[in-house]
């Protein structure tokens, strides 16, 4: 019997998505939130199109985009067009393929991939991954063992393994020797994290929840990444002593300030000490401070009840109450306001939340993390920045400060060989042997990384882009050098001095090499924010 499928293919021609039609209305576009297909193509729009129609009627392409898409030879715009067996339709550089295909394979790879993921599906010999599922209300306990590439656990009978209640489905896939997860809907939870809508990568003792169910992940081998705890990387003496103490600090729910520059992995070290603690199996609720309307900000950290102002609505929860029997991460705390942080004194202090417009007091059990990218001294009040001395010390019970990664040199190859693996898992058209040139790993040592982590990760990205060759021959790319550049407003004299005791650490000889006093030294740290 023919059974209609959609096929989206890329500029490499390699397979994107793929799927058996049923009658439902399927969006394809841009936005990954809004569309059943995600065409990951600055060309196409957020809405570029739809397929509508019935296996009795037919099925039909619905243009809908701005830019227009090309049915056979022509460009339709705002149209409707008949599918017929072999029909394309073309959205940028990406093809959508119409079939009737006569294959009675139940287990058709249905897989939704963002641009930041594998193309094609390929299990090692030896892979083993399997979940050790447990239902926290009735306490029925199985175990799970995925034996295909692409595998759904969920209440759906047509899931591979079946679930009573465990909705939304989650899907499985393994890429090259590689697992990820990836949930078709909203409200579950790795590690605490709420996932979004694109796949994660899988490790042992990861933690997935969803209801009332706890799956446990047991990874026999595969990751790159297994070996470094709580997916931290590192060969740093000093990064390797403050991992070793997640579990220390996990034991207890006093609150932990993290200190760090941008993308030094605040939120990646947050995220571990709650996986580590016995909240694991509850929210990790992220709030970046620094991105919430300061007019709103009251309502959604703390909620508010129905019509408590105008436009209010129904009543909400608010985040601090989503994190209730978890961990909630304020990022960038230095931003908030001075009346969140007298409201913020409360929670830290009694567990109290109070809702705007409401005279009730709800009471929450949150482990509070936060984290900055300023200095101690610049988050106080010294610098006039209006931050409350009583909240800053009640949310630094534990301090805790990550090095750059300029003070981490040993770490930056062991990484760009980790996002090197990630790349060639990713994208199975990139040479097996593809590596980086000994020149690519000392440019990279001698730069300092203003972006840490996050940076040479987009660096090495777009150098695995711009080469055609099976070495990585430099990761600083002419595009980049070209911008830092433009966007280099530090004066030649601080510059110097940022090298000089990036290199040295004793001030007597900083100054002597440099030719500058002690009090001159002292003002520089500041002036490039080492103080």
């Amino acid at each position: 019997m023919a059974r209609p499928t959609i096929e989206l293919i890329d500029q490499n021609n390699q397979l994107i998505f793929a799927d058996t039609l049923d009658g439902r209305t399927i969006s394809l576009g841009r936005d990954r939130e809004g569309n059943d297909i995600l065409v990951p193509c600055a060309s196409a729009s957020r809405l570029h199109g739809r397929i509508v129609g019935n296996e009795k009627q037919g099925y039909y392409y619905e243009d809908c985009s701005s830019n227009g898409s090309t049915f056979g030879q022509q460009v339709i715009k705002a149209q409707k067009v008949r599918l017929t067996h072999g029909s394309v339709i073309g959205i940028g550089t990406y093809r959508l393929v119409y079939t009737h295909s006569t294959s009675n394979n139940a287990d058709l790879v249905r897989v939704q991939k963002t641009v930041a993921t594998a193309i094609t599906l390929n299990q090692t010999a030896g892979f083993e991954l399997s979940f050790k599922a447990k239902n926290q209300k009735s306490g029925i306990a199985k175990t799970i063992h995925v034996k295909k590439e692409y595998f759904t656990i969920g209440s759906d009978s047509d899931s591979h393994a079946v679930l009573d209640q465990f909705y939304p489905q989650i899907v499985i896939k393994i890429i090259n020797n590689r697992a990820f997860i990836e949930a078709k809907g909203q409200g579950v939870r790795i590690n605490g994290w709420e996932m979004e809508a694109y796949p994660v990568q899988l490790d042992h003792q990861d933690c997935i929840a969803a209801n009332d169910w706890i799956l446990t992940t047991d990874l026999v081998c595969g990751a790159d990444i297994k070996g470094h705890p709580y997916k931290i990387i590192t060969q740093n003496k000093k990064m390797k002593g403050l991992v070793s103490k997640i579990s220390t600090y996990s034991s207890f729910d006093e609150p932990v300030m993290i200190l760090g520059e941008t993308g030094t992995g605040k939120e990646l070290f947050a995220n571990a000490i709650h996986q580590a603690s016995g909240r694991k199996d509850k929210p990790f609720v992220v709030i970046n401070t620094a991105t919430i309307e300061k007019t709103l900000a009251t309502s959604i950290l703390f909620g508010h009840d129905k019509n408590s102002f105008t436009g209010s609505g129904s009543g909400k929860s608010g985040l601090v109450v989503s994190a209730d029997g978890g961990t909630l991460f304020l990022d960038e705390i230095a931003e908030l306001t001075p009346e969140i942080q007298a409201m913020l004194l409360r929670t830290v202090q009694y567990g109290e939340v109070r809702p705007v417009g409401s005279n009730l007091v709800k009471h929450v059990n949150v482990r509070l993390i936060s984290a900055t990218n300023k200095q101690i001294n610049r988050v106080l009040c010294r610098d006039n920045s209006g931050f409350r001395d009583d909240l800053f010390y009640r949310l630094a019970v534990k301090v805790i400060e990550l090095p750059p990664l300029r003070s981490r040199v040993e770490d930056i190859c062991c990484l760009m060989d980790h996002f090197m693996q990630l790349a060639r898992a990713k994208y199975t058209f990139l040479p097996k042997d593809l590596c980086y040139a000994e020149k690519a790993y000392q440019e990279a040592k001698n730069y300092s990384w203003p972006g840490n982590v996050r940076e040479l990760s987009n660096a090495c990205m777009s150098a695995i882009m711009d080469t055609n060759q099976k070495q990585v021959t430099g990761i600083i790319t002419p595009a980049i050098k070209a911008f830092l550049n433009q966007s280099t407003t530090i004066p030649e004299h601080l510059h110097r001095f940022y090298e000089k005791t990036k290199a040295k650490h004793d001030i007597d000889v900083v100054c002597s090499e440099l030719g500058i006093s002690r009090a001159t030294y002292y003002r520089y740290r500041r002036e490039v924010g080492e103080e």
